[in-house]
Formats: structure tokens, C-alpha cells, sequence
């Protein structure tokens, strides 16, 4: 009974810039002088996300033309463009652009 049991998973004291950003929620470096300087975080738009985004958009629009037909389409669009201001600029969005009746006539050809 003299073994000891090692605990597996060891605990460690965390770094002075775990415990800064812990407190302050900002990501600190401590340079050759003792000031703190704020890390250069690195910031990207996500553009995949906008593309996906972009491309659900026309999708969706795509399936609407198809499938009341391109005239019934834009006769409710300019229904929609004489209402509120989201509702004119949902119109001017839904407008039947030339990407939008090109995959439009690429489905329907089947």
C-alpha cells in the first residue's frame, strides 16, 4: 500500500497571459520591457460564408421563378415594390436578373 497513485491528467499553473486574458479578455504579450502590448489579432472577412449566403439567395429566387412562372413572379414583385420600404427593397432583391432566368431556364429545360 506504500504506491502512490499518479494522477494522469496533471494540473498546471496557468501563464501570466492566461491569467491577463482571463482578467481583462484582451490577449496580452509581455515583450523585452515589462509593458503590456495588446497581440495583433488577425481578423478575416468570411467571404466562404457570404458566398454560401449569396448563393442560397439565388437558389431560393431561382426555385420561386420556376415555379409560378417568370410573369406571375413579377407581377407580385411589383406588387411588392408599390408597399413599405422593406417591402420595396425586398423587390428591388427579388428582381429577375440575367444569372437568376439563366438557371431558371436551365431547370425548366428538362
Amino acid at each position: 500500500m506504500s504506491q502512490s497513485r499518479q494522477n494522469p491528467v496533471q494540473w498546471r499553473e496557468p501563464s501570466f497571459e492566461d491569467r491577463m486574458q482571463s482578467i481583462y479578455g484582451v490577449d496580452f504579450k509581455v515583450g523585452q520591457h515589462p509593458v503590456l502590448r495588446p497581440r495583433q489579432i488577425d481578423v478575416r472577412f468570411p467571404f466562404a460564408a457570404l458566398f454560401v449566403v449569396v448563393g442560397l439567395f439565388f437558389v431560393l429566387k431561382t426555385i420561386a421563378v420556376t415555379s409560378i412562372g417568370a410573369d406571375h413572379f413579377e407581377e407580385q414583385r411589383l406588387a411588392m415594390a408599390q408597399g413599405t420600404l422593406p417591402e420595396q427593397i425586398g423587390a428591388a432583391l427579388l428582381k429577375i436578373d440575367p444569372l437568376t432566368s439563366r438557371i431558371a431556364t436551365f431547370v425548366s429545360a428538362d
